[in-house]
C-alpha cells in the first residue's frame, strides 16, 4: 500500500503549470518593433484580438491591435503599453521583432539586453530589419491572405528562404549567439511598405484583388561592429546565402543568345570554405544539383553535348556571380559576414592571434577569393527538347 501511495503522489505534485495565466488577463504579443528617436525608445506591441469569432457583435473586428509606447529603456515604454492595454504582455507566442533602420544604425545592444534578460518572452522569433524610414507603422497594416500581419511576415520570410534564397531565417537566439562570438558579423533579412502607405491600416485594403498597400521582403542587410551598414541587392543576397549554405532552392538566370535567357533551378547540397592562411588565399566550393526552368535559346537539349555544354557554362556563371559578389561586398561593406575570421581562429590560432587587433586593415582586405561551383543537371522538366523544336515540326 505504501509503494502504491509512494508512487502517485509524483504525479500529484507534478499537474498543474507553475506560470499559468488566465487568457482573459493577458495580452498576447504576435510582434514587437522597436525604434529609437532623440534618446527615447518608442516600442509598438501588436497583440492578438481575444475576440469571440462566433459572435456576430465582434465580427467586423480586427484580428489585432497594436500599441505604441515611448520611454527612456525598452522596457519602460513597454511597461507603458499595459496602461493602455489594462493587461499583462504576454510574449510566450511572439514570433517576429522588427528593428527599424534608425535603432540598427546606432547600435543593437540595448535590445540584446532586454529580450535575453526578460525570462517571460521566448526567444525563437525570426529578427528583421524595417527599410521603410516612415512614420507609417509597418505591424498596422491589414494583410489580404493571412489574419495576422505577423503571421504574413514569417510565412513569406520562410518561403523566401525555400524557394527563392534571397532571405535568410535568423532568430533572436541566432543573433545572440552572434554577438557572443567575436569573430563572426551579423546579416539579417529586410522588410519595408510597398505603394500606399496610408491605407494600409483601412479595411478596405482586403476588399480589393489588387492590394493598395503591402508588406515586402527587401534583400539581405549587412552588418559590422553590431551596426548596421546597408541592403545588398538581391543577387549578392543570394549569393551570400550559398557561400553561407543558407539556400535550398533559388533560381539563376543567364543568356544564352544575344536576345535570350535561360533560367536554371538549382538545389544547393553543401557549401564549404577553405583558407589558406599562408598565401592568403580562400576556396569556395558550392555543390549541387540543377534543373532547366526555362530555356528560350535554339539549341537540341535531347543531345549529350548540349545538356553539357549549358551545364558548364551555369557553373561558369555562378563562379563569377559569386565572385563578383564578394568583391562588390568587401570593398563596399569591408565586413566578413562569410565568418573567415572565425575559420582562421580555429584552424590557426597562432596566425589568428598575431592579426587578431587589426584583422581588417592586415588579413580581410588582402584575401584572394575563388569559387568553384559544381551544379549537376539533372532535369529538364516535362519538355524533353527545346521549344523551338515543336515550332519546327
Amino acid at each position: 500500500m505504501k509503494k502504491i501511495i509512494l508512487s502517485i503522489l509524483p504525479l500529484l505534485l507534478l499537474t498543474g503549470c507553475y506560470n499559468y495565466q488566465e487568457l482573459n488577463k493577458i495580452g498576447i504579443i504576435s510582434a514587437i518593433e522597436i525604434d529609437k528617436k532623440d534618446d527615447l525608445f518608442k516600442v509598438t506591441a501588436q497583440i492578438v484580438n481575444p475576440k469571440n469569432q462566433n459572435d456576430t457583435s465582434s465580427a467586423n473586428q480586427p484580428y489585432f491591435i497594436t500599441y505604441t509606447n515611448e520611454g527612456k529603456t525598452i522596457q519602460e515604454a513597454t511597461r507603458g503599453i499595459v496602461q493602455e492595454l489594462s493587461r499583462k504582455i504576454y510574449g510566450m507566442h511572439m514570433q517576429v521583432l522588427l528593428v527599424t533602420e534608425n535603432l540598427a544604425k546606432e547600435d543593437l545592444t540595448s535590445m540584446y539586453d532586454f529580450f535575453f534578460r526578460n525570462s517571460e518572452i521566448r526567444k525563437e522569433f525570426y529578427v528583421l530589419v524595417d527599410t521603410s524610414n516612415k512614420d507609417d507603422k509597418l505591424l498596422d497594416i491589414l494583410t489580404p491572405i493571412t489574419n495576422l500581419s505577423s503571421k504574413n511576415i514569417v510565412d513569406t520570410l520562410t518561403t523566401d528562404n525555400k524557394f527563392a534564397g534571397i532571405n535568410s531565417l535568423v532568430t533572436f537566439n541566432d543573433m545572440m549567439d552572434i554577438y557572443l562570438d567575436p569573430h563572426k558579423e551579423l546579416v539579417l533579412p529586410t522588410i519595408n511598405i510597398k505603394e500606399n502607405k496610408k491605407e494600409g491600416d483601412n479595411e478596405k485594403n482586403l476588399e480589393t484583388t489588387s492590394d493598395k498597400t503591402d508588406i515586402i521582403l527587401g534583400n539581405l542587410g549587412i552588418f559590422k561592429d553590431n551596426k548596421y551598414l546597408g541592403e545588398l541587392t538581391k543577387r549578392q543576397s543570394i549569393d551570400v546565402n550559398l557561400i553561407k549554405g543558407n539556400v535550398k532552392e533559388t533560381l539563376f538566370t543567364y543568356k544564352c543568345d544575344n536576345n535570350k535567357n535561360a533560367t536554371i533551378k538549382i538545389l544547393l547540397d553543401k557549401s564549404t570554405i577553405d583558407v589558406d592562411t599562408k598565401n592568403l588565399k580562400v576556396k569556395i566550393n558550392l555543390k549541387g544539383t540543377g534543373s532547366i526552368a526555362e530555356y528560350s535559346c535554339n539549341d537540341d537539349l535531347n543531345k549529350e553535348e548540349i545538356i553539357k555544354k549549358i551545364n558548364k557554362k551555369l557553373n561558369n556563371q555562378i563562379s563569377k556571380s559569386v565572385e563578383k559578389s564578394i568583391k562588390e561586398i568587401n570593398n563596399t561593406y569591408n565586413s566578413d559576414i562569410y565568418q573567415i575570421r572565425d575559420i582562421i581562429y580555429k584552424k590557426d590560432f597562432k596566425f589568428y592571434n598575431k592579426y587578431k587587433d587589426n584583422y581588417y586593415e592586415k588579413i580581410f582586405k588582402n584575401l584572394e577569393f575563388n569559387v568553384k561551383s559544381n551544379f549537376e543537371l539533372q532535369g529538364k522538366g516535362n519538355l524533353l527538347g527545346g521549344t523551338y523544336e515543336i515550332m519546327e515540326d
